[in-house]
């Protein structure tokens, strides 16, 4: 095994990126790497074509399923250049599959559906894509034959009504066969050296005395038990070594049951060799698929297989824990730990889990979704489809339905969302941190109210992230929307009720680069005028509105690590100090008390303001409004002069809302149909004060019945 792995070393070559273009093409069964992966872009049509393609189908219907019936493949005997042959067989998924079938369940990415091969199933042709029929090559056996669950060969692709029923009771088909095996593809170098170090590290040591040398450490303790050994060790850290570091990881490693071997002289080579086997931005389309999260999940054993190798998968999640830990570089390892989240995430889960996510799933539907938002569907319902056996509401909302189109999927996605949590929060984050990074949607009749799960991932930086959401509370109620689809226009509506809070009448937008003089003045110059002297609609002087407005009213952590919280007494008073030294104030400086408790100088007070606005990167994107009434408020945008802003059930910032002209939604602060543009930070309503009684005659506080369109 060594002399192996020091061979697949010397091919690829210390740091070398991995085997040639030219060498590639040929064994790289999936799309390119560098290229969009999948289907084209009208997926229906692409599976449609590949699908009246298939022979098998042309000369042989499928009988068709009970509902708890699924069909296996028996994979006959062959040897490696033979045509792949198979037999079909009905049986039933009952409570009793465990002891009357024995059967595997394959794992894998289906490669592009346009290049097939043709393998024999029931003595018919039927067209398998490459990496299919390179799986099953790989896997059958020269004299025995083994039964298969295969999706693309048990499930008729072409019937909508089966392929629904069946989605259904993957979680059982995973759950129940004696293992999953994980295809990833055919090995190469790089491929054969991840493996190899895997298989080196989680041999067995001789009995309880290793012996060690100094091709593994800078200090040869000798022979002797790991106890003796730990004990030389222990005596080496405590010497000014610059080795210490790594011998203080060998430790570590040895108590942990690992191989002694050092895989971090060999370390770059190594590293690319993991990366390229093990993670996303590796070789293997694997790791992006979405549906295997499922499969792997659920799942009582996982084996990945690479050409004819096979590994554990809670091995390889094992040494590649312990091998991120004691890499020599600290960079490397760094980056090591970001790569291998996702094989390490799903081991996790398997561990903390085990097969409760098909008998008694825990996570909601929205935890999941942003849970594994970098994997990959070719098909973009299956966003939602892939994650139903795993969510805690199951089907109880949402049936698989590969005849709806992709909005209306999502539509009753997220409806069903909102109706499990009781809240817009979630879905109304999703979808507004979606247009601040200024994503256009790629699906056709998209509501405003509706996130494209297709496309979402978690904004680095943002407006406001959920968690600032629940600092805040302006509704002071839970949702039970109702979805609604206008059969004559074929507009998804999502009913709710609302309170009208005012429409915005001005917009400005500040700016947090150039100098510290020249930001001063872009702050000072927006404000409205004579807040000195101006009541807010909240009784509180205008000033101190105005800056809590720019601060959300929140304080901001004096660690990095610890959560933002909501202003306090003395947080406004230090707040009300640094705005009017920032602003040159001098004159309300003597009008407050508490501002000396700040703890720094005059001259440094003036710049702790701005620092503040720095650290939430909020207002250099956002805008600052103002409304009919006289609230200020801040915006993600991207607003206009007459939009509307609304305190919806279930939300607990305020929403910015467009009426739509001729739904309506002409007439102000009335129900009607309205898009939703996005958050909103208002001052004096976050806390529920619109569920108080209005001390303001010209405000009407009712409830009105809106139509998010």
């Amino acid at each position: 095994m060594e002399s192996r792995l020091a061979r697949n070393i010397s091919k690829l070559g210390f740091g070398k990126q991995q085997s040639s273009q030219s060498e590639l093409e040929d064994d790289d069964i999936g799309p390119n790497p560098a290229q969009p992966r999948g289907p084209p872009s009208n997926v229906a049509t692409s599976l449609a074509r590949y699908f009246s393609k298939l022979g098998f189908h042309k000369q042989r219907t499928y009988t068709e399923l009970k509902e708890d019936e699924i069909r296996l493949i028996t994979l006959q005997p062959g040897k490696q250049d033979s045509v792949v042959r198979c037999d079909i067989e009905v049986v039933s998924i009952d409570s009793d599959i465990e002891s009357a079938i024995n059967y595997e369940a394959l794992s894998y990415a289906w490669g592009n559906v346009r290049d097939t091969k043709t393998i024999m199933v029931s003595n018919l042709p039927f067209e398998a894509t490459l990496n299919l029929e390179l799986a099953l090559r790989n896997l059958r056996h020269e004299h025995s034959t083994g039964k298969l669950w295969v999706d693309a060969i048990c499930i008729n692709q072409q019937d909508d009504k089966e392929r629904n029923a069946q989605v259904k009771l993957m979680a059982h088909i995973y759950s129940q066969a004696s293992r999953v095996l994980v295809w990833f593809g055919q090995m190469d170098p790089q491929s054969e050296l991840a493996f190899d170090m895997v298989e080196l590290s989680i041999r067995p040591s001789a009995s309880t005395f290793v012996s060690v040398n100094r091709e593994y450490f800078p200090y040869a303790p000798g022979k002797g038990s790991i106890e003796d050994i730990l004990s030389k060790l222990d005596e080496d850290l405590n010497k000014a070594s610059h080795d210490s570091l790594a011998l203080q990881r060998r430790n570590h490693a040895i108590r942990l049951g690992y191989n002694l071997y050092d895989f971090s002289k060999d370390g770059h080579a190594l590293n690319e060799a993991i990366i390229h086997t093990f993670t996303p931005r590796g070789r293997y389309d694997w790791w992006r698929r979405l549906w295997v999260v499922q499969e792997v999940l659920c799942a009582r054993d996982v084996w990945f297989v690479c050409g004819s190798r096979l590994l554990a998968l809670h091995d390889i999640a094992r040494v590649l824990k312990g091998y991120a830990y004691y890499t020599s570089s600290s960079k490397t390892r760094s980056a090591l730990v970001s790569c291998l989240d996702h094989v390490l995430q799903l081991e996790d889960l398997r561990v903390k889990y085990g097969l409760s996510w098909n008998s008694s799933p825990t996570k909601s539907l929205v935890h999941l979704i942003k849970l594994f938002e970098g994997r990959e569907c070719s098909d973009a319902r299956d966003k939602i489809y892939s994650l139903l056996n795993l969510s805690s509401f199951r089907f109880a909302r949402i049936q698989p339905d590969y005849r709806k189109s992709t909005a209306e999927v999502f539509a009753v996605a997220t409806r069903s969302i909102i109706a499990e949590s009781g809240s817009l929060n979630s879905v109304v984050w999703m979808r507004c941190s979606q247009k601040i990074l200024l994503r256009r949607s790629k699906v056709k009749c998209l509501p405003t109210w509706v996130p494209d799960f297709s496309t979402w991932s978690q904004a680095r930086e943002e407006f406001m992230t959920e968690a600032q959401q629940d600092l805040y509370d302006a509704s002071k109620r839970k949702i039970d929307p109702l979805i609604a689809l206008d059969s004559s226009k074929g507009i998804l509506v999502l009913r709710i009720l609302a309170k009208f809070v005012d429409t915005i009448v001005s917009i400005s937008g500040p700016t947090l680069e150039g100098s510290r003089r020249e930001v001063t003045r872009s702050f000072t110059e927006r404000e409205p005028q004579d807040l000195d002297n101006t009541i807010y609609v909240n009784g509180e002087r205008g000033i101190d509105a105005y800056w809590r407005t720019l601060l959300k009213d929140l304080n901001t952590p004096p660690q990095a690590n610890r959560a933002l919280e909501r202003l306090k007494k003395d947080d406004i008073a230090r707040g009300q100090h640094m705005y009017y030294q920032w602003t040159g104030r001098h004159s309300n400086l003597q009008s407050i008390q508490g501002g000396m408790r700040l703890g720094h100088t005059p001259s440094s007070t003036s710049s702790l303001f701005l620092d503040h606005l720095r650290y939430y990167g909020s207002v250099e994107n956002d805008c600052f409004v103002g409304t009919k009434n006289g609230y200020m408020g801040l915006v993600e945008g991207p607003v206009r002069i007459g939009d509307s802003i609304f305190v919806a059930h279930g939300s607990t910032v305020p929403l910015v809302l467009r009426p739509a002209h001729g739904n309506g939604g002409d007439v102000e602060g009335t129900g009607g149909r309205y898009s939703l543009i996005c958050r909103a930070y208002v001052h004096g309503i976050m806390d529920g004060e619109l569920s108080d009684k209005m001390k303001t005659p010209s405000w009407d506080a009712r409830n009105v019945m809106i139509e998010l369109i």
